[in-house]
């Protein structure tokens, strides 16, 4: 846990030290910049100023102001290795404030590294009182009891919860046999988790450590029986059972690893060619959120790929690990490294650790991955920063780096400077060198040999190889490829299940159901098999049999539904009094929350109090909507919860409703528009036809699976006359701003170039209320423009999302959607191939209806 200098800016509470507040924000920026010694000379200043009588326009500083001011020189001397400086400074804090959480939390990080393991961990538990720290769930503020390391009677059990990243999870589980002798056997034990890491537990850790039973793994989606049930009464954090169970020494280190282990697939495993080059995966960032962003620590322990590009001219076979890489990330991964983005294989931590199985070595940062790797008894080798987290102490050093006491099979390579990654990569590629001699290719060999393995024997290189020629929209060629992979490996659930897809996109659902159910027969419960195959069904209209499975995707590794709640369960349908408040979120993408907000009436028959959360983009749209009056509340997306009795997804509704089959939807006027208002636009009516363009999503696509299409695709439609473009496109690049006004006609900031000046929804519904036709992709302006009721056209690839259909199901046409009257449907007849739609929209338009 990394205490940022951002905890400085709670001092602007203090009104009478503006001047204070500002130096303090000042340091703040400084630091999160690198620029530590610009950051400790104003904060010096400060200090000096503080121990004046008079420090500032407003008089003394206040006690917690200097306390602030200690704590931060200490988190400052202790990134720049000075650990004298630092327990100076975190002393002077304490001594000004004993209880400060912060500072003796960082102390407590501070004692780990340096050995102090008993005292550390003690002080360390002060991270529960912590303002910014560790959020431990739901368990902490339960009605269970704090566990102390006592045995337990068979009739009570224990819940042990994760906290923290993922990486700490995986560090701390080797201590739950400890758990287990100290509680006695039989008592049950309970291990509450994030989800990704669900069935690399039960199956490869559960099965590894049998005397752990009976033990039950949950996630923290999953609701956990009320503490009267079953015994439950007790409950520890994962990161105390160091201080609850004294471990210190090499006890802390215990048991070494191996302690997690990977499940047999049944599938034949073939020899490893010692003589080949060797296979090398590369992790190079940390914590990354899902719009891109990082935190300070996070972006402290990543370091650019770039930076790993002296390791390029060794010719390995290069995978790139990496969750959620950019697009100029996995160009440079394609062209220095020659090198293959293996993330979309990482699924969950079962599916990444069988990855990394198949590797020779992980190169990576400060990641789970490097703990992952280590759990598993693999080699990796680590790039630290100079301040590396207490996990990774200062170590022995051998000729291929540092060894870890946590985990032997790593090694570690740090900076001597903070910032500088050129010595720690110059010595990893010096190992590299030292540790595969004899391995690497002669330069005609490498030259002869193909850049990219396709046997089907090294099953996830086959996968890799799937998702590559997916991506590029060559399905004949990925076809071959998993073909041949599923013949020799037909109880390969993850093969299996990649056929399944490509056979479901290719048009083939019945060969991909088949597959689905083999995979399913290996592999009962994986979430992506499920929701793979309740996309197939609900493609086809399957509802009654698609939806129940479609809750399997809040089981995915992937999903995005941040509020499910703390306490109460989730809804059934039941009917709910005022005092039971039902609390309905969002969930997904705005498209998806435009679509069916339609089903909030049916929601607000059954509960009496409904309060909804929402992205803030969409918040005035509702409100202003009859679709969702009456409402209890509205929460945005980060805002606090109002107390609730139960609470259930959005997208929930489809199932909970009943929904059967395509008949349902204008059976229930679940097709009746618009449910959506918008406040009307008072702009003059235009002579010519209006008509708003979207060509792109915001989020990040595969070419192969883009429902976003060039606009340089769109420009048949700009040569037709009569029309006036409207764009409500909220990004473009500057070659599309080009292309705008030179075809379509739309100067950059001018009237018609709407999209960047709207706010949010409310907005751009205003807009399009004011328009005759919207052309747009597959993005939530479609959806606006038929919830509003305004025609609108949707160029379609050719596997789209589910809730466009497959052709030949919907009774009104493949170019109709049940769900909206006024769309028209413009389906790729080729993979990647826009031309047809176009030309079919252009030829619409040139007949079309007149102003």
């Amino acid at each position: 846990m990394s205490t940022p200098l951002s905890s400085l800016a709670s001092l602007s509470s203090f009104n009478s030290f503006l001047s204070l507040q500002g130096e303090l924000h000042r340091a703040a920026a400084l630091f999160d910049a690198g620029r530590y010694a610009e950051a400790r000379a104003a904060l010096e200043e400060q200090s000096r100023l503080s121990l004046l009588d008079t420090a500032g326009p407003g008089g003394p500083y206040p006690p917690q102001a200097r306390v602030r001011i200690a704590h931060a020189l200490g988190v400052l001397a202790q990134r720049e290795g000075d650990e004298a400086a630092a327990r100076r400074h975190f002393a002077a804090a304490l001594a000004l404030s004993p209880n400060d959480a912060e500072t003796r939390v960082d102390l407590a990080m501070l004692r780990i590294a340096a050995g102090e393991h008993g005292p550390g961990f003690a002080e360390y538990e002060w991270r529960l009182l912590h303002p910014r720290g560790s959020v431990l769930r739901r368990h902490t503020r339960s009605p269970l009891r704090r566990w102390e390391g006592a045995p337990l009677p068979a009739s009570e059990s224990l819940l042990v919860h994760a906290e923290q990243g993922l990486g700490d999870t995986l560090l701390f589980l080797r201590h739950l046999p400890a758990v287990r002798a100290r509680i006695g056997p039989g008592v049950p034990l309970w291990i509450a988790l994030p989800s990704p890491l669900r069935r690399l537990v039960v199956e490869g850790f559960l099965k590894l450590h049998p005397a752990l039973q009976p033990a039950r793994v949950v996630t923290f989606r999953e609701p956990l029986p009320l503490p009267a049930e079953q015994g439950l009464r007790w409950q520890c954090p994962l990161l105390s059972l160091p201080h609850v169970l004294g471990l210190a020494g090499e006890t802390l280190f215990t048991p070494a690893p191996p302690y997690l282990a990977l499940p047999d697939t049944g599938a034949p495993r073939p020899e490893r060619d010692a003589a080949r080059p060797p296979r090398i995966g590369l992790v190079w960032r940390s914590g990354t959120l899902r719009d891109g962003s990082q935190s300070e620590g996070s972006r402290y322990r990543s370091l650019p790929l770039e930076s790993l590009l002296p390791l390029a001219p060794l010719p390995a076979e290069w995978l790139g690990l990496q969750k959620n890489p950019t697009p100029a990330e996995l160009d440079l991964l394609h062209t220095a490294f020659h090198g293959r983005d293996a993330s979309p294989a990482c699924r969950d931590f079962l599916e990444t650790g069988r990855l990394l199985s198949e590797l020779d070595l992980l190169v990576t940062n400060d990641t789970s991955a490097a703990h992952l790797t280590g759990a598993l008894g693999l080699p990796a080798f680590v790039l630290l920063p100079k301040a590396a987290s207490w996990r990774w102490p200062l170590s022995p050093t051998t000729a291929h780096g540092e060894t870890s006491p946590w985990h032997p099979s790593l090694r570690l390579f740090r900076q001597a400077d903070n910032g500088d990654w050129s010595a720690p990569v110059a010595a990893v590629r010096e190992a590299l060198e030292i540790r595969f001699a004899g391995r690497w290719p002669t330069p005609e060999a490498r030259a002869a040999a193909p850049r990219i393995p396709t046997s089907p024997e090294d099953r996830e290189i086959a996968l890799l190889e799937a998702q590559f020629l997916h991506e590029k929209g060559d399905y004949p060629a990925l076809l071959s490829v998993l073909e041949r992979c599923a013949a020799r490996h037909p109880r390969h659930a993850p093969v299996l299940r990649a056929l399944g897809t490509a056979r479901a996109d290719n048009g083939d659902p019945a060969g991909a159901l088949r597959l689905f159910r083999r995979a399913l027969k290996l592999e009962p419960t994986h979430p992506d098999t499920r929701f793979s195959l309740a996309l197939l069904r609900l493609g086809r209209g399957d509802f009654r049999k698609g939806l129940p499975e479609y809750e399997s995707r809040f089981d995915r590794d992937n999903c995005i539904d941040p509020h499910c709640s703390e306490n109460a369960p989730l809804w059934d349908g039941r009917p709910l009094a005022a005092d039971q408040p039902l609390l309905i979120h969002c969930e997904q993408g705005i498209g998806d929350a435009i679509q069916f907000i339609r089903l909030l009436p049916w929601a607000r028959a059954r509960a009496e109090a409904v309060h909804l959360v929402c992205a803030p983009s969409l918040l005035r749209l509702f409100q202003d909507s009859p679709v969702a009056s009456g409402l209890a509340g509205y929460v945005t997306d980060g805002g606090t919860l109002p107390r609730h009795a139960f609470h259930c997804p959005l997208l929930s509704l489809l199932r909970l409703s009943g929904l059967r089959d395509l008949r349902d939807i204008p059976d229930r006027q679940l097709d009746a528009v618009p449910y959506l208002a918008a406040i009307p636009s008072s702009l003059p009516a235009p002579a010519r036809r209006r008509i708003g363009l979207v060509w792109k999503s915001r989020l990040p696509e595969t070419s192969g699976r883009s429902k976003s299409l060039p606009l340089a695709a769109l420009l048949p439609l700009a040569a037709l006359p009569g029309i006036e473009w409207i764009t409500l496109q909220k990004e473009r690049t500057a070659e599309e701003a080009a292309l705008l006004h030179s075809r379509f006609g739309i100067a950059p900031g001018g009237p018609a170039d709407l999209g960047p000046a709207l706010p949010d929804f409310a907005a751009t519904a205003r807009e399009i209320a004011a328009l005759d036709l919207v052309i747009a992709c597959d993005t939530a302006a479609a959806h606006l423009a038929g919830a509003l009721g305004k025609p609108v056209w949707v160029p379609l690839q050719t596997a789209p999302d589910w809730r466009w259909l497959r052709p030949g199901v919907n009774p009104g046409g493949d170019d109709r959607s049940p769900w909206y009257p006024t769309m028209r449907l413009f389906r790729q007849t080729r993979h990647g191939d826009w031309s047809d739609p176009v030309a079919e929209m252009a030829a619409a338009l040139a007949k079309g209806p007149q102003k």
